[in-house]
């Protein structure tokens, strides 16, 4: 009895890596199947498509549009239907499967980002939603300089929020919403700007410093005018510093070339 004990003990050492690497392979194996076909990464928020497939709700919903009346599958290349249906049993599968360390560390450091990421923009939405402009105005800068290659920018969620930041009074959703506005050669455009600039702005300010110099949106072109508001940028960003750093540094390039301009012509 002791031998065959013994024999066993013996025998374990040799079958434990045959089953950490089966259990790998079926980690790996798993992984593969919740992967969005678009992204390739990991869902932070899974849906199934028409298709039979699991997607990012973004990428597919990005897919779709993009594709018009004839919606085509991009697993297939087969027509498909736009209903796309929350795969919440996976997104719950993903969520254990990251936790537990089975992942590779990329492909869960990735979908860890993408995660605090979404936790962000919710919380901001939250508090945007219970009327502080602050995070109204920031949750439209997000939208805005979006990065993630799920998304990608998000032009009118990012004025939805500046334009409701600006209805508040927030200078700076004044500023962002005016230059969306102005864009489009909309006349509220420049004013909720200058009621920005007069009141801090200064991406405001340093924005009519440009359109000053350069005669631009229906302003005349005036030295003088741009200079003043040029001083504007650079009195705001002494006063309190490491603000609009670009903006102030572009601001105190222009101010000595105006000037430089005003000594040869004298």
């Amino acid at each position: 009895m002791t031998n065959v004990r013994k024999r066993r003990r013996e025998d374990e050492p040799g079958e434990a890596p045959e089953d950490a690497q089966r259990y790998k392979a079926m980690i790996r194996s798993t992984v593969d199947e919740f992967i969005c076909p678009i992204t390739l990464e990991l869902p932070v928020e899974p849906v199934a498509a028409e298709d039979g497939h699991f997607y990012e709700r973004a990428s597919i919903q990005k897919w779709m549009d993009h594709q018009g009346e004839n919606v085509r599958s991009p697993m297939t290349n087969e027509p498909m239907g736009r209903r796309l249906i929350p795969a919440v049993q996976i997104r719950a599968a993903i969520t254990r499967l990251v936790r537990s360390g089975a992942v590779d560390s990329v492909i869960a450091a990735q979908w860890n980002r993408r995660m605090k990421d979404e936790a962000h923009i919710s919380a901001l939405k939250n508090a945007a939603e219970s009327g502080d402009p602050d995070a109204m105005c920031e949750l439209g800068s997000t939208y805005a300089n979006m990065t993630d290659g799920q998304r990608g920018a998000d032009p009118s969620e990012a004025y939805k929020w500046f334009k409701r930041a600006a209805d508040c009074g927030h200078v700076g959703g004044m500023a962002a919403a005016g230059s969306y506005l102005v864009e489009k050669n909309d006349s509220e455009g420049m004013l909720l700007l200058k009621m920005a600039a007069e009141g801090g702005s200064v991406l405001a300010a340093f924005s009519f410093g440009l359109w000053y110099r350069a005669g631009r949106y229906g302003l005349p072109q005036s030295n003088e005018r741009a200079k003043f508001w040029f001083e504007k940028v650079v009195d705001k960003s002494r006063n309190i510093p490491d603000v609009a750093d670009f903006c102030c540094d572009m601001a105190t390039m222009y101010l000595q070339q105006l000037q430089e301009i005003d000594v040869s012509s004298n």
